[in-house]
């Protein structure tokens, strides 16, 4: 029934409707992923997780590029990133930033 929730999960789709990130910094690359064929999901954290194909990514978004990662977020993309899974941090003014064990972080 239109309108109705799916799951349990606030952020579960809503028939007909698609939910959009509210904050402009994840619009912009959500937008930006979908136009080049990934299937999103967008779950909190990481911020995003997009598929295409065989291919997966782990996208942390942040406003600036001066916003750095929390701890636990760089130590858990960090440990992932360590085990063949590519995670990003992404900003709008620098773009595409890969997870690598020596970034700083909070």
């Amino acid at each position: 029934m239109l309108g109705e929730k799916k799951g349990k999960y606030k952020d579960d789709p809503i028939e007909g409707v698609e939910r959009l990130p509210k904050n402009p910094a994840e619009l912009e690359l959500y937008q930006l992923m979908t136009e080049q064929s990934w299937d999103v999901v967008r779950r909190g954290w990481p911020d995003f997780a997009c598929f295409r194909g065989e291919e997966l990514i782990l996208v942390e978004v942040k406003p600036k590029r001066s916003h750095l990662l929390k701890r636990s977020q760089y130590r858990l993309m960090s440990a992932l990133t360590q085990r063949g899974i590519k995670c990003y941090q992404w900003t709008p003014d620098e773009g595409f930033k890969p997870i690598v064990p020596t970034m700083p972080c909070l």
